[in-house]
């Protein structure tokens, strides 16, 4: 549980791993592309998806809403 404009919001990464041998573009185990973070009310409806921008890719790992309002995360993009 987090806070986000004051009330408390639940955050979770949803996406794909890479496994190889079927993909073998990004190192196993990292972020796949269409990787994404919800934030939901305490109805549990999702009140924002936030997503990395440029080509970078959210990771698993974390997430944090500051008090500010604004989110930390970690991204990775994978660099021929």
């Amino acid at each position: 549980m987090q806070q986000l404009n004051g009330k408390p919001v639940l955050t979770f990464w949803q996406g794909t791993l890479a496994t190889p041998p079927t993909y073998t573009n990004v190192p196993a185990g990292s972020s796949e592309s269409g990787s994404c973070y919800y934030i939901l009310d305490n109805t549990y409806k999702v009140i924002k998806t936030v997503t990395a921008q440029y080509g970078f890719i959210p990771d698993i790992h974390e997430f944090l809403l500051t008090p500010s309002n604004t989110a930390l995360f970690l991204s990775t993009k994978a660099v021929p």
